[in-house]
């Protein structure tokens, strides 16, 4: 069970890292979270397509 958290622990760090690449979603700019949720799912997309 110590193994899940820890696999867990950095898989989560490693996508919050790549996300803190946008300094918009980093410094949570966006009022509402309407608005936040768009720009995180506007920077996955990002992530995914490598940009």
């Amino acid at each position: 069970m110590i193994l899940y958290g820890a696999l867990w622990f950095s898989w989560s760090a490693a996508i919050i890292n790549r996300l803190k690449r946008f300094r918009r979603f980093a410094t949570r700019y966006e009022k509402t979270a309407r608005n936040y949720l768009a720009m995180a799912l506007i920077a996955c997309i990002l992530i995914w397509i490598g940009v």
